[in-house]
């Protein structure tokens, strides 16, 4: 854990985008605080790559809470973007998946 939280700290977007990367198809707990923390980077890369993972990987229960938090960081608009994005996202997964009969 401690060596991703190094390489997420990296100054090269891209160490940090495969970092994130790796995190794809381990469904565990503690990577949703990483992954909402990544949607606080500078890069839109980052952001969006946390974004797509959090939606695949987990359920809404685990993370919305942070979610909504990211909503409300002032001094961060790619966060709240990104947040927002999530939400978005998760709405058009619920239609369909409704639409579909489940």
């Amino acid at each position: 854990m401690h060596k991703l939280k190094k390489l997420l700290s990296d100054t090269d977007v891209e160490i940090r985008r495969e970092a994130l990367e790796n995190i794809r198809g381990k469904a565990e707990s503690k990577y949703i605080n990483i992954l909402l923390n990544a949607m606080k980077d500078p890069s839109w890369r980052i952001r969006n790559t946390a974004v797509d993972i959090l939606l695949e990987e987990y359920t809404v229960e685990s993370y919305i809470e942070g979610l909504i938090q990211l909503l409300y960081c002032e001094d961060n608009a790619g966060a709240r973007n990104s947040a927002i994005e999530a939400l978005i996202k998760l709405n058009k997964k619920s239609n369909s998946l409704f639409n579909q009969g489940f």
